[in-house]
C-alpha cells in the first residue's frame, strides 16, 4: 500500500458526524484508538481488536458504530491525528488497520 493512497484516504470523510469537534479531541480519540478504545463523540465507548478484528463488527453496539468501523473510520481518525501532529504512531496505526482490514475482506 502506497503512502500516496493513505494520503488520499485521509482526505475522505468516510462517515460524517464521527470526526472530533477540534484538534485536541481528535488527538484524544486517536490515542484511545491506538489502545483499542473507540470513543467517538456520538457513540458509546467500545473496545476493539487491533489492528482490525472482524469480530468487532458483530459486537453488541449501535448499528451506526458498526457502520463506522466498517467504513474505515478508525484509520480516518488516525490519519487526521497524524496530519495534526506528525506522530508516526498514528500513521502506522492507520496503515496497519487498513492492511488488516484488506486481509479480512479477502
Amino acid at each position: 500500500m502506497s503512502d500516496e493512497l493513505l494520503v488520499k484516504l485521509a482526505a475522505t470523510d468516510f462517515l460524517p458526524g464521527v470526526r472530533a469537534a477540534n484538534d485536541a479531541e481528535t488527538e484524544r480519540i486517536a490515542e484511545g484508538l491506538l489502545r483499542g478504545i473507540v470513543d467517538f463523540p456520538r457513540y458509546e465507548t467500545l473496545e476493539i481488536g487491533l489492528p482490525f478484528d472482524g469480530d468487532d463488527l458483530a459486537k453488541p453496539s449501535s448499528g451506526l458504530l458498526q457502520l463506522s468501523l466498517a467504513a474505515l473510520t478508525v484509520p480516518d481518525v488516525l490519519l487526521a491525528a497524524y496530519k495534526l501532529t506528525g506522530d508516526e504512531r498514528y500513521f502506522e496505526g492507520a496503515k496497519n488497520t487498513l492492511v488488516a482490514f484488506a486481509k479480512y475482506e479477502r
